[in-house]
């Protein structure tokens, strides 16, 4: 790609829904936009996103800043 540095790559764990299956677009999970028209604050939804991949034990509000930590 003409590139002097390869680019660096970050794997996320799997983001389960609350019965165990894998989000999914195409099976029609809610996604960030609709937790935000729902009202969800940023901190709120990034809260539930570090709940559902497994990086927090419960789901509570969590700033943007405090996820660097998890990686």
């Amino acid at each position: 790609l003409g590139r002097e540095v390869p680019p660096s790559y970050l794997h996320h764990p799997l983001v389960l829904h609350p019965s165990g299956a894998k989000l999914s677009k195409a099976n029609r999970d809610t996604g960030i936009r609709d937790l935000r028209a729902a009202g969800g604050s940023p901190a709120r939804v990034m809260g539930q996103a570090a709940y559902l991949s497994g990086l927090i034990g419960a789901p509570r509000d969590l700033e943007v800043s405090e996820l660097a930590g998890f990686f």
